[in-house]
């Protein structure tokens, strides 16, 4: 204000001056639409590189000997009879592409009956289509095979599809028999289920033993016979925390099988596996995801890279050998055995037990405001290719979406996915399949779920990909966009203390994720299930490894130093401060909800499960950093 002041005496200067500024502003302005322009270039080629990687390999044991004449039939660039220009140019920019790297990263499901011939490509949605005439119809409805045909004597082979049908045909009607003393009711009988050794369900596994036969066990030696148990994603710099997370769940009663599973040698060394199989009454079985479908020829080595993050976690969920899934985050520290929840009222009336996040009313994701001011989640819901599926449009989204903090825009997070239980035979086909299309095509050309996790660029011919942590999100969508009904628990997430809230700000806290025991009767006690608490006990700090110079026993000490004393009271979900209204208060404090303290026993387990996890640190073969994202 002075300096314009003084100027405001000199005529002269004033006029200088007065140039000056503009030409700054305008050279300003200038600069700022080539930068916009770039990133809006450099997003509509990944878009278009990513859409041409969508493809499926479906092949049956007779298609290792077919060759593709054409590598662009594989896109199936367009359903109708004549391609547009459009088509045509997205075609020889497909063919181009294919030329330069033949290699394609991303692999897409399709049921039709035939394993060999064009795959399903999504549709763009408006939001993300290259031009309206890049593809020049939608995908032809298809109707999933049902896991258990109508007839039991007739078998779908590649050569004798179902007929497609708007909906899925009707299951058998049981047969019931009348006697004087009693009504049975038999079940119509089940065709018989191959028992598979792990080579040959490797080899001979396809998206129909995936998807289309959810109770078959696809991949498994040591649990043939379990239908339910529990699956870990772990990695090197996860293993002091998984491992001490197989001894609690064991100690504190837990008999259900566990299932680890991995993505490529690299993630979890021999040393770390021993490490695992090592614990007593560990009943582990662990499994190399991605070297197992990449070897069935499902996915590339380069598309199976991308599942060492928190996207393989719905991976894990699809292939696990369980009908009955029970999905948990390594970090979790658990204050009761989470087996109590497979008898829960909620699990057992859905076969699905889903758990909130914090309600944090951000214009972020889902919650994202569009061109037309309505947020992406209902565009979403509106644009999904649902025939695709076999499913018809909805009318409406389900009573409980409609009911949720998110569908009212009051968050930008619905589900915290540390624990995640699913009923994969109830949850039923096309349930299946959207999951996998949220985790290998949604997440690459979509508007993002959830966090930005981050960007890989290549130095020889791959562009930028932005990747998310959208992963949480994906297990109730895909029952919303499947027309099954789920359930979350009725009660909000809480949060444990960080050091120092109590005293500074008394009625809000700020750290880990808690969990309550999802009673649906409010006059049950309030009972702590578990912390999602990686700031709590993991000691590795960061989740991105260490060197064997790290002291252990120093970062155990300040962690148990640390252990929380307070948690969030067991409260119903409601609407937050919205973003820019939060005063100092980051993302993880749940504001004005006040505190209770908790439990001594929780700092008990809590100190047991450091020690465990500083043990096993200080015996493993620690590689070089690990950044897993």
């Amino acid at each position: 204000m002075a300096m314009w002041a003084a100027n405001s005496h000199g005529g002269g200067s004033t006029s200088s001056l007065g140039r000056l500024t503009l030409v700054v502003v305008l050279a300003c302005f200038v600069a700022f639409q080539c930068i916009y322009f770039n990133s809006f270039l450099a997003v509509l080629s990944t878009h278009r590189m990513t859409q041409a990687h969508a493809y499926l390999r479906n092949q049956t044991s007779n298609a290792s000997s077919t060759t593709i004449d054409h590598p662009h039939d594989l896109y199936n660039i367009s359903s109708a009879t004549e391609s547009t220009p459009g088509s045509q140019e997205l075609l020889g920019q497909r063919q181009q592409l294919l030329e330069h790297n033949n290699t394609i990263l991303l692999i897409e499901p399709r049921d039709d009956g035939d394993d060999i011939g064009e795959p399903y490509v999504p549709p763009s949605s408006p939001a993300f289509a290259d031009s309206p005439t890049s593809i020049s119809s939608p995908p032809t409805p298809t109707t999933p095979i049902p896991p258990n045909p109508p007839n039991p004597t007739t078998t779908y082979t590649a050569t004798n599809p179902p007929t497609p049908t708007t909906a899925p045909p009707k299951p058998p009607e049981p047969t019931t028999y009348t006697t004087p003393n009693a009504t049975t009711t038999i079940a119509p009988p089940k065709p018989p289920l191959p028992a598979l050794s792990l080579a040959d369900a490797v080899l001979a596994t396809s998206f129909h033993a995936l998807f289309d036969r959810p109770d078959h066990a696809a991949i498994s030696t040591t649990f043939p016979q379990a239908t339910r148990g529990i699956v870990l994603s772990l990695h090197h710099a996860m293993v002091p925390i998984g491992a001490s997370l197989v001894r609690e769940l064991r100690a504190l009663g837990n008999k259900d099988p566990i299932q680890v599973m991995h993505c490529f040698e690299a993630e979890l060394p021999e040393a770390d596996q021993a490490l695992l199989l090592d614990i007593e009454d560990a009943n582990v079985e662990i499994i190399d995801v991605c070297s197992l479908l990449v070897a069935a020829d499902l996915l590339t080595a380069e598309a199976a890279t991308d599942f060492q993050n928190y996207w393989l976690k719905p991976l894990a969920v699809l292939v696990t050998s369980f009908d009955e899934v029970m999905l948990l985050d390594v970090d979790n520290l658990f204050v009761r055995d989470p087996a109590e929840l497979w008898t829960t009222p909620l699990y057992l009336d859905t076969g699905t037990l889903f758990f909130y996040d914090r309600v944090l009313n951000f214009n972020f994701w889902l919650n994202e405001a569009q061109a037309d001011g309505r947020a992406y989640l209902r565009i979403f819901l509106e644009t999904f290719p649902y025939t695709s599926f076999g499913l018809h449009p909805p009318t409406n989204p389900s009573q409980r979406l409609q009911d949720s903090m998110i569908y009212a825009r009051h968050t930008a997070h619905e589900q915290d996915s540390s624990v995640v239980l699913l009923q994969k035979s109830r949850a039923g086909v096309p349930v299946l399949k959207i999951l996998w299309h949220l985790a290998t095509y949604q997440r690459h050309h979509g508007h993002p779920f959830s966090w930005y996790i981050r960007t890989r660029t290549s130095l020889s011919h791959y562009l930028t990909l932005r990747q998310t942590r959208g992963d949480k999100e994906s297990f109730w969508l895909s029952f919303e966009l499947g027309q099954v009904p789920y359930a979350f628990s009725p009660w909000a997430a809480s949060v444990v203390a960080k050091p120092g809230d109590v005293p500074a700000h008394p009625d809000t806290l700020c750290g880990s994720l808690a969990q309550f025991v999802p009673t649906t009767n409010a006059n049950d006690p309030a009972v702590l299930l578990f912390v999602n608490g990686g700031d709590v006990i993991d000691i590795v700090d960061t989740g991105t490894g260490a060197s064997g110079g790290h002291d252990w026993d120093g970062r155990g000490a300040q962690l148990l130093a640390d252990i929380p004393h307070h948690v969030t009271p067991r409260h119903k979900r409601h609407p937050t401060p919205a973003f820019g209204f939060r005063g100092t208060y980051d993302q993880t404090c749940l504001i004005g909800d006040g505190a209770t303290a908790l439990d001594e026993s929780f700092h008990e387990l809590a100190s047991r499960r450091i020690r465990w996890a500083v043990d096993v640190a200080k015996r493993m073969e620690w590689q070089a950093t690990i950044v897993h994202t």
